[in-house]
């Protein structure tokens, strides 16, 4: 069976892209031509389904519909990670944008009042 190390190389890359360190033009690149290419590829599925399921008896998968489970849950995963991470660095910068507007409002206190005041 050919689509067990396939999917097994998409979860390993799935916890890679997951422990990246952030998000640059490369990534962001990567991450649009994956989106064409999903697209692309659920196109041919919906015009030609028999080449689906011809595609899944070659990778050893019985049905065109379970082929298409097993990338739907791969690219949901993707999908997760990806918003997780999104979520985490915006959480990081909420917090340093909540540091500084704190540190910037911060009350200065009042001098102490050193001018002696006889009361004799």
């Amino acid at each position: 069976m050919i689509i067990q190390p396939l999917l097994l190389l998409a979860l390993v890359a799935a916890f890679l892209f997951s422990m990246r360190a952030r998000s640059n033009a490369l990534s962001t690149l990567v991450k649009r031509a994956g989106l064409l290419v999903v697209l692309a590829l659920g196109g041919v599925a919906v015009l030609l389904p028999n080449l689906l399921t011809d595609v899944a008896q070659t990778v050893g998968v019985g049905r065109g519909a379970d082929l298409l489970l097993y990338l739907l849950c791969v690219v949901c995963l993707f999908l997760a990670l990806s918003i997780y991470r999104r979520f985490h660095i915006l959480e990081q910068r909420f917090v340093l944008l909540t540091r500084e507007i704190a540190l910037m409002n911060v009350a200065q206190p009042d001098p102490p009042d050193t001018s002696v005041t006889d009361t004799e």
